[in-house]
């Protein structure tokens, strides 16, 4: 898909200033801006997910294009947006200051939230490790592949564990979701004890689980978006359950 977009932006302020154009996105195939100023020049930034993270503008996880606006200055600005998988647009402008804030609060939430995420995956484990109760170690799991999702979608794995494949980060995101639905099937059937107490739900889960499993290695080879379709929809149905 592609989708375009323009909007004017002028600088009142007396002095140089950057603008920063945030997405809320980090799986743009391609996104590029085209500003027009006002003596009719056209200067172009590119960017997208098919090369490094370090070859982006700015070091964010999700796409972040800096526009420089002289004092006065009244411009126009194009965005082309492309992507074979989901497409959102979520986009915003921050002043330098505000920019900067904005990244130290979202760095704040994002460290706290998986932080608390890899101490409750750390307590149980070490529940496993003093009870040796299987249902520990499942739940252990669970709770590191929803995090290993949430941590791609936001693009922190294409940031931190993976800046230098493009190719893994555009493939990670319905891979880790169909692993995720295959654990948590697991995780489920061993929580609420379906094997004894409820046959249906159990041959449910299996079911589930077997599909997952199936579509794991299978993905691979379906176009990007139907892929990313799969993984949504196999969520939902285990959201379903």
């Amino acid at each position: 898909s592609v989708y375009w977009c323009t909007f004017e932006i002028e600088n009142q302020v007396p002095d140089k200033t950057t603008i920063y154009l945030g997405t809320g996105y980090g799986f743009y195939d391609s996104l590029k801006m085209f500003v027009v100023r006002q003596d009719n020049t056209v200067e172009t930034l590119e960017t997208g997910d098919t090369t490094s993270f370090d070859e982006r503008p700015i070091p964010h996880r999700s796409f972040v294009l800096p526009l420089a606006l002289a004092s006065g200055e009244r411009t126009r600005v194009f965005l082309r947006f492309a992507a074979r998988e989901v497409l959102v647009l979520n986009l915003n402008l921050y002043h330098g200051d505000s920019f900067r804030a904005e990244m130290k609060e979202d760095t704040l939430a994002t460290g706290f939230i998986y932080g608390v995420l890899v101490i409750m995956a750390l307590y149980n484990f070490c529940l496993l490790i003093w009870t040796r109760d299987s249902l520990y170690f499942y739940y252990t799991i669970y709770v590191l592949s929803s995090g290993a999702v949430g941590f791609t979608l936001m693009g922190l794995g294409f940031q931190y564990l993976w800046p230098g494949w493009p190719g893994w980060h555009n493939v990670s995101l319905p891979f880790i979701s169909i692993l995720n639905v295959v654990l948590s099937c697991q995780f489920f059937r061993v929580y609420l004890n379906t094997r004894q107490d409820s046959e249906k739900v159990d041959k449910l889960f299996k079911w589930l689980m077997t599909v997952a499993a199936v579509m794991l290695p299978l993905h691979f080879f379906f176009p990007l978006a139907l892929a990313a379709i799969l993984g949504t929809a196999l969520i939902l149905l285990l959201a379903l359950l």
